[in-house]
């Protein structure tokens, strides 16, 4: 991976971190209509491995530009950003976008030799549904069903790589008076993937296999299960925010991959931001 490259990957994978949103989903404004855009900048650290079960890890600290956005139809936040279709009282069907960051190879003595991961992108719906909310105490409840396309980007090259599920149970509580106001979530999922996704991140070619990396050829099914806890605070035009996921793979199908070197990671991230500007449409 060459140095543009390289920092490009760190600063949208930082971007990603410190865009955590502190309000209710459904408080885009103060009314709760229309749009609300942040602008702001702040600095950002995160610990995270150069793919699940790797055994290298990035350790970034850097500063960034922040940009939190809520909207009748479009939401950025930490995870990702959503387009929003349609709407019930208790669901809402949306688009999803996620992704994850290349990877060099050279970095990891696992892939060592074998060619470098690309950019892989996801997109497809998501379909969300409220199972409990407490307005009084500001608990609430979600199960979280998306099914997206993976494709992989080499330059302009763009590579079909399978279909990703992960269904995921959130547990969250927004809180606060005045100009402060908490976020704090809990959530769990598990990833399933065709054996087109697995075995671009983990399956191992005759060409590239060796005595000490065996051929692989991963299948379809389950991936990792994730536990991740976040949480956002927001006072006046200071916004803070966190996260600490752990991976376990001791479970996935593809365990087994010579690929695989922990099969259980903590990854953390954290970000402080000074919003300079808000726009209300």
């Amino acid at each position: 991976m060459n140095i543009p490259t390289r920092l490009s990957t760190l600063l949208i994978v930082a971007l990603l971190i410190v865009l955590h949103d502190c309000r209710a989903d459904t408080a885009s404004t103060p009314d709760g209509k229309g749009t609300h855009l942040e602008l702001g900048f702040g600095i950002a650290g995160a610990h995270f491995p150069d793919y699940p079960g790797a055994s290298r890890y990035w350790n970034i600290l850097l500063p960034l530009p922040y940009v939190s956005l809520q909207s009748p139809h479009l939401e950025a936040n930490r995870d990702r950003v959503r387009s929003k279709l349609l709407h019930g009282d208790n669901w809402s069907l949306d688009v999803d976008f996620s992704g994850s960051v290349p990877v060099s190879s050279s970095r990891d003595p696992e892939r060592n030799g074998m060619p470098d991961l690309g950019w892989i992108a996801q997109v497809g719906p998501i379909l969300n549904y409220r199972l409990w909310r407490d307005d009084t105490t500001g608990y609430r409840l979600d199960l979280a069903l998306p099914v997206r396309a993976a494709a992989s980007a080499n330059g302009l090259s763009l590579h079909h790589r399978g279909w990703v599920a992960q269904p995921a149970l959130k547990l969250m509580r927004l809180w606060g008076s005045g100009d402060r106001h908490y976020h704090a979530d809990v959530t769990l999922s598990r990833v399933y993937a065709t054996n087109d996704y697995f075995n671009y991140i983990y399956g191992v070619a005759p060409e590239y296999a060796g005595l000490d990396r065996p051929a692989y050829q991963a299948g379809s099914g389950s991936g990792a299960y994730r536990l991740e806890l976040g949480f956002g605070w927001r006072q006046g035009d200071m916004r803070w925010g966190g996260f600490v996921q752990y991976t376990d793979l001791s479970e996935a199908g593809f365990r087994d991959s010579p690929l695989v070197s922990q099969r259980h990671q903590v990854s953390f991230g954290f970000a402080v931001a000074w919003v300079f500007r808000h726009i209300d449409r």
